[in-house]
């Protein structure tokens, strides 16, 4: 490689999220290093196997995308352009501070703005499906009754995917 310069290595493989490695060769001496040392590691997305997208948090009461969201979210439009026969189902979540059927509409409507940002970054829309859960599917303790904290609570208030399993007929 050139002694200067910013690279960009992309790693991919069918059923794996990619990765991209950036590599400054302004940060190496070549009077002392002839290699570059590099690892990638990918997650593997198994057909039907839940997979919480880190950051995909909501505020109480909100559904809209937070900018730290998009960052995951679009890992997961670079898997469907890599594996374009992919669908994937993205559920969404609250807590449990509020009326049951208030929180499966503000889930759908979480799920619907997920999907609706990934339709915005050109994957077609009939590959995707979202779900709203409400308060039914909590990762901890924090139900109806139960003390939580504010922290305790917004573990619960957020967006999984799976990859949808293609039909074996």
């Amino acid at each position: 490689l050139p002694e200067t310069g910013e690279y960009e290595l992309y790693g991919r493989k069918v059923n794996y999220f990619s990765q991209i490695e950036r590599v400054s060769a302004n940060d190496y001496n070549r009077d002392k290093n002839l290699f570059v040392k590099l690892q990638m590691c990918a997650e593997k997305v198994d057909c039907g196997k839940s997979l919480i997208l880190k950051n995909i948090l909501y505020d109480l009461d909100k559904y809209f995308i937070k900018e730290q969201a998009k960052i995951e979210l679009n890992k997961l439009v670079r898997f469907m352009t890599d594996n374009p026969n992919v669908k994937v189902e993205l559920s969404s979540h609250t807590d449990c501070r509020a009326s049951g059927s208030y929180n499966k509409t503000l889930s759908q409507n979480r799920a619907n703005a997920a999907v609706d940002y990934i339709v915005l970054q050109g994957i077609s829309r009939n590959r995707l499906i979202g779900v709203g859960y409400g308060e039914s599917k909590l990762l901890n303790r924090c139900a109806d009754g139960v003390q939580c904290s504010d922290n305790e609570h917004s573990i619960n208030r957020r967006t999984e995917m799976k990859v949808i399993c293609p039909d074996k007929n």
